[in-house]
């Protein structure tokens, strides 16, 4: 068990944290997180930077997914004053779902493509962009987020799991960062909190770099739980190691770059990640960074390559 390298890895639970204002600021998102309750727009655009993450995704998607949306309240930009209210007063409208999906297809030309992406699309899709509008109209609440948060974490978790389209990944991801930003289920049982631990590539390596005896051959609700577990025994917030591992995992040459880690020192002897040069990674100096690149961008004083 290597429990120093889990400890540094949850040090970078904050500059993921600085990153992701980033990107949501980027996306023409609101950053203004513990507002979401009251803005069931801008909750909305929060799931759609969830609902497509999936190998087979492009990033077209959340993006035609915000335009179908917008399109079909009559709105122009994410930065529109009277978007909320405008959804507000349209998703309960009973074409309103079946109106983003077809505009939403539209926009990425699903017409013209071959029969196999379409049902694809249909599968895998269709729940995230219609299923989910149909079902907050059903239950006569206009806003994602609140709606969740009223309820455990479990069953929000299955509730989101029941969408076609949405497995554990989707679900946990949107959980985590729901609980994280808006506040939501901090009274969870510990044996529910696999429900915010996504498990993707770069979480199963370096949970298992950290702990070898978790079995990364099981299913990924499975492997969280056994990664929440080691967490809890190490006092380890659960959540933070799960947004530092992915930040860590994802952008590990981009770091070994900013860090000025040697080229020799990027990969083991074995071809995999040396996570040996992150002993030279600072997060607070790596989250200074991101800040200020954030401030730049805002300000329009750089360009983001």
């Amino acid at each position: 068990m290597n429990g120093r390298l889990a400890e540094k890895i949850q040090e970078f639970s904050s500059t993921f944290d600085a990153a992701r204002r980033v990107w949501d600021r980027r996306a023409g998102l609101t950053i203004d997180y513990q507002a979401l309750g009251s803005k069931p727009f801008d909750a909305m655009m929060f799931f759609t930077m969830y609902a497509h993450e999936r190998p087979f995704s492009n990033p077209r998607y959340p993006v035609a997914h915000r335009i179908a949306i917008l399109k079909s309240i009559g709105a122009s930009d994410t930065r529109d004053p009277g978007v909320n209210a405008k959804f507000a007063n349209k998703y309960d409208e009973p074409g309103f779902p079946q109106a983003v999906w077809s505009d939403f297809k539209r926009l990425l030309g699903v017409a013209n493509r071959d029969e196999e992406t379409r049902e694809r699309m249909e599968k895998y899709t269709k729940g995230p962009v219609y299923a989910i509008l149909e079902k907050l109209r059903d239950e006569e609440e206009p806003n994602v987020v609140t709606f969740l948060t009223s309820m455990t974490l479990r069953d929000a978790y299955e509730f989101l799991k029941r969408i076609d389209g949405i497995g554990h990944k989707i679900a946990a991801l949107f959980l985590r960062d729901a609980r994280s930003y808006f506040g939501g289920w901090h009274n969870a049982e510990n044996s529910d909190l696999c429900c915010v631990q996504p498990v993707d590539r770069w979480v199963r390596e370096l949970a298992k770099k950290c702990w070898s005896n978790v079995n990364t051959s099981q299913d990924a609700e499975k492997i969280a739980g056994e990664i929440v577990r080691h967490c809890l025994e190490q006092e380890i917030d659960p959540i933070a190691f799960n947004k530092g591992a992915w930040l860590l995992g994802a952008h590990f040459q981009k770091l070994c770059g900013f860090f000025n880690i040697e080229t020799t020192m990027r990969l083991s002897d074995t071809g995999t990640l040396n996570y040996e040069a992150m002993d030279r990674f600072a997060p607070s100096v790596l989250r200074k960074a991101i800040e200020a690149l954030g401030k730049a961008e805002d300000t329009g004083e750089v360009y983001p390559l």
